[in-house]
């Protein structure tokens, strides 16, 4: 009785010396529903009893980092389709000979269903249009943009035409700020025949 408790008192547990023999013999134990309740727990690991058990493991990483993948993984994407209760207005800029205007092409834009750059929503029910920006007066402007419109600059008809046959613009636009009263304070019958000079020249909208 006496060997008993101090065996018990030994392995610091209320255990059977016959369960602690069982136990022995085995180098894991797993406990299924176990609880404990204490206030102080030690834990005492053996010198070598955890390296070991990390060392293949970091072998069999660096064995997966020495390769270097030939290919990617094949996945399937689907990307997600949404429907929008708004929409872009679409508007028609130009208006031909035969529509009773004075423009050799019409150009029509917006009419979006989704937001910009949404095509694998819905495809753009109008193409992206180019406009090129037209001044009526001289004005300060940096020497990149300069060096190609430097021989129209003050001639808003010519440099409508150099934007439409060099540069393809699809339409042109006419800044009148001539017009301020800071600036040139030009007449509206001046700025009218600006706008019919540039008309002239081009066909564009």
């Amino acid at each position: 009785m006496a060997a008993k408790k101090k065996d018990e008192s030994m392995s610091g547990l209320g255990l059977s010396p016959d369960l602690l023999d069982l136990l022995a013999k085995f180098q894991e134990v797993e406990l299924e529903d176990f609880e404990l309740e204490a206030k102080d727990l030690e834990l005492w690991l053996e010198s070598g009893s955890v390296l070991p058990r990390l060392i293949p493991q970091a072998k069999a990483a660096a064995q997966l980092k020495a390769g270097k993948p030939t290919s990617l993984l094949s996945a399937q994407f689907t990307p997600p389709v949404e429907t929008y209760p708004g929409k872009i207005t679409e508007v028609k800029l130009g208006a031909t000979r035969g529509e009773g205007g004075t423009r050799g092409r019409s150009v029509v834009i917006g009419g979006e269903i989704s937001p910009p750059y949404y095509s694998f929503e819905r495809p753009m029910p109008n193409p992206p249009v180019v406009t090129l920006d037209v001044f009526d007066m001289e004005v300060p402007l940096s020497k990149a943009v300069k060096m190609h419109v430097k021989d129209v600059v003050g001639d808003p008809a010519a440099w409508a035409k150099l934007a439409v046959e060099k540069f393809g613009a699809d339409m042109v636009t006419i800044h009148l700020i001539s017009i301020d009263p800071l600036l040139k304070d030009a007449t509206p019958k001046d700025a009218c025949k600006t706008v019919e000079k540039v008309l002239q020249s081009v066909d564009v909208p």
